[in-house]
């Protein structure tokens, strides 16, 4: 029931009276609607950790792959130095496959990087819209509350008016 006005204006539809199954069915409707976003928002950040943790790894995995390399460059620089040519090739051999993997794990970074931001633009984004969602049913339904408690004043004027209207006029009122 205290959803009544925010199914109507969320949904256009007419008003159903108070206590209504049509107006209790609205009520779940929204509530229902209001809850599945809720899981979809937990949903979400969920994906967003797990992708945020993909993300921290690929960037250990690009550093350790960094290292690697440059390890490496300076073991054949080493060896060249060194005049030792058998040596030097073995690690430009294993330099060339390091420098390979480097660039795929910096594509892996970027991409779960990338993805991480574009989940949390999206959860905050409908983190935003469930809070102004809340907030808009909540201003219904105090509206809607509001016009319940208009309409009780007005019976219960109505009803003080009947009661005034029965009772006998002057001095011989009723106490």
């Amino acid at each position: 029931m205290r959803l009544r006005a925010a199914v109507q204006d969320l949904f256009g539809d007419e008003p159903a009276a108070p206590g209504s199954a049509a107006a209790d069915a609205r009520d779940d409707e929204a509530q229902s609607l209001l809850a599945a976003a809720e899981a979809q928002l937990g949903e979400l950040r969920q994906a967003w950790a797990a992708a945020l943790g993909r993300a921290r790894q690929a960037e250990r995995d690009w550093q350790n792959a960094q290292q690697a390399v440059t390890r490496l460059d300076a073991a054949v620089d080493e060896a060249l130095r060194a005049g030792r040519e058998p040596v030097a090739r073995a690690h430009q051999r294993e330099l060339n496959m390091w420098q390979g993997r480097l660039e795929a794990l910096a594509g892996r970074r970027r991409a779960e990087t990338d993805l991480a931001e574009h989940l949390a633009l999206a959860a905050r984004g409908l983190d935003q819209k469930l809070a102004a969602a809340r907030g808009r049913l909540d201003e219904l339904a105090a509206r809607n509350q509001m016009a319940a408690a208009h309409e009780q004043l007005g019976a219960l004027r109505q009803t003080l008016a009947q009661l005034a209207a029965g009772l006998p006029e002057g001095k011989d009122r009723a106490p």
